[in-house]
């Protein structure tokens, strides 16, 4: 038998174990960390030392990379959160991201000890002023709200005035 022939079955064995090597790493499920108080967006969120900060970074990496079943994002106890978590799924063509199977969901948890993490999907905002009546104000918003609510005041808050501007309470 030639020399090439006795060395095809140890070169084929080899290619497979680089493949298998090259897509291990997506087989383990990942646990991302997010702190609203000590994380940086910037961080990689894959460990205790690099949390990411804000729920945004969940979201934009949800839609650049994906989490994949058997993932885990946990919620540092304690933090309170005034956005939305929102795993889309970007990719319209392959494999589905942002979504478990059966025996390996996502899953949503928390971390540390303390209260339970908060979503609670809102944006405070601050900087009220007077805007006419005593009884209008006005504060500028950093997006355009698509409800208000008005937390201590004795009358419901007005609709939005305009998509820069704050609501009124009186």
């Amino acid at each position: 038998m030639s020399r090439s022939l006795r060395a095809f079955p140890a070169l084929a064995l080899l290619l497979v174990f680089a493949a298998i090597s090259c897509c291990a790493s997506r087989l383990s499920a990942t646990t991302f960390y997010v702190d609203c108080d000590h994380g940086k967006d910037s961080a990689s969120g894959r460990s205790l030392k690099s949390t990411w900060q804000h729920l945004d970074a969940v979201n934009s990496f949800a839609l650049k990379e994906g989490f994949h079943p058997g993932d885990s994002i946990l919620l540092k106890r304690g933090c309170r959160w005034h956005e939305q978590l929102e795993l889309l799924n970007s990719n319209k063509s392959g494999p589905l991201t942002n979504s478990g199977k059966d025996g390996a969901p996502i899953t949503i948890s928390a971390y540390g000890i303390g209260d339970l993490p908060t979503i609670d999907g809102a944006d405070s905002v601050t900087g009220w002023r007077p805007a006419g009546p005593s009884t209008c104000w006005d504060s500028r918003c950093s997006r355009a709200p698509s409800s208000c609510c008005c937390t201590g005041c004795r009358k419901p808050a007005r609709p939005v005035r305009s998509p820069l501007r704050g609501c009124s309470a009186g």
